[in-house]
């Protein structure tokens, strides 16, 4: 079983009526099993959807492999579907984007 959280870190006015906004997403193996395949999703077309535009600046992980071509509305996968996670691991998912409200 996956246990996912996600954090707001920081959220910055750019002064050109943007904001750099980043989030950590905590994802864990709080289950009895190793996880393979392990795949999270995160839709931002519908956490911003009042907004002009957002657009997805970089996403990190020490833990995973990301998904390259994650954009948050087309492209909801965070990771590329690769990894696996020992019973009792974590990782984090850094999503950093550029957003005008």
């Amino acid at each position: 079983m996956n246990g996912v959280a996600k954090d707001l870190v920081s959220s910055t006015n750019n002064g050109d009526n943007s904001w750099t906004v980043v989030y950590d997403v905590l994802v864990q193996n709080v289950g009895d099993v190793t996880l393979s395949d392990v795949q999270v999703t995160d839709d931002l077309s519908a956490t911003y959807a009042s907004a002009i535009s957002y657009t997805v600046q970089d996403t990190s992980s020490i833990t995973f492999t990301v998904n390259p071509s994650y954009n948050g509305s087309t492209d909801t996968n965070l990771l590329d579907g690769s990894d696996s996670l020992a019973v009792g691991a974590e990782g984090t998912i850094v999503i950093t984007l550029t957003v005008s409200p």
